[in-house]
């Protein structure tokens, strides 16, 4: 095994914020395997797709994924690392529109983790529903309960009740939506990012997380595993697989 690969995934395992992570992954190939049919042999156009985590997932469906970020984007350690095939043009962070792909070109498109950072809300699904086909898919997944990150550009924190507002409004439905996590979870989630954001030295910080909160992560990552209640009102976040009427 290629030693970098070893490390990278040693971190992942270890990283404080595994289950949200985790949970992300897991909901991804649970679209994937559940509508392999509908997505397999498309084209698709990962928006905010960062260094591309999940570019290997769909090119498995025999996909023509794209990815499109801005040049500065945050890069995900926890995967390899491949530059996006486009980047957003410089009146984006003006307009929010992306005049480089055409109306109706693309099958699918994909935003994980990217819409609480997007300023326009409905300039992003207006775009959205210009360049999807009639009858393709939107994948989004979206933090519920989360710490403050990217800051500045951490704008919202949405409910299903709002993607539901949209989609009437933008002529989608809703095929699948999936909540992430579990109310332990997030507790373990919240308590290993609040202890890394304290002023104390980092060896007591590894230490209390290595000795204490890494056996509770996985403790409560078994719990998910075992448990599912779909209406849970604390968990740590939203996947959702949106089609075009």
């Amino acid at each position: 095994m290629n030693n970098v690969f070893l490390i990278r995934k040693i971190k992942y395992y270890l990283n404080p914020a595994f289950i949200e992570k985790q949970s992300i992954l897991k909901s991804v190939k649970y679209l994937i395997n559940k509508y392999k049919k509908e997505l397999s042999d498309k084209s698709l156009l990962d928006i905010g797709c960062g260094s591309n985590p999940y570019r290997s997932f769909f090119e498995r469906l025999n996909m023509d994924y794209k990815g499109i970020d801005f040049k500065d984007y945050s890069a995900n350690f926890s995967f390899g690392r491949k530059e996006p095939d486009f980047y957003f043009d410089e009146n984006y962070k003006k307009d929010f529109k992306l005049p480089q792909f055409g109306n109706e070109s693309y099958d699918i498109l994909a935003a994980f983790q990217v819409i609480e950072h997007h300023k326009n809300i409905d300039m992003f699904f207006s775009e959205v529903k210009r360049i999807l086909k009639k009858g393709g898919y939107l994948i989004l997944s979206f933090p519920f309960i989360w710490e403050l990150h990217e800051e500045p550009n951490d704008f919202q924190r949405l409910t299903h009740y709002k993607i539901r507002n949209i989609c009437g409004h933008y002529n989608f439905k809703i095929v699948e939506q999936i909540k992430r996590g579990s109310s332990l979870s997030t507790i373990s989630q919240l308590i290993n990012l609040s202890l890394f954001n304290t002023k104390i030295p980092e060896i007591i910080k590894l230490t209390i997380y290595l000795i204490f909160l890494l056996p509770f992560q996985y403790l409560t990552y078994i719990y998910d595993s075992i448990s599912s209640n779909p209406e849970r009102k604390v968990f740590l976040g939203y996947t959702f697989l949106l089609q075009k009427l």
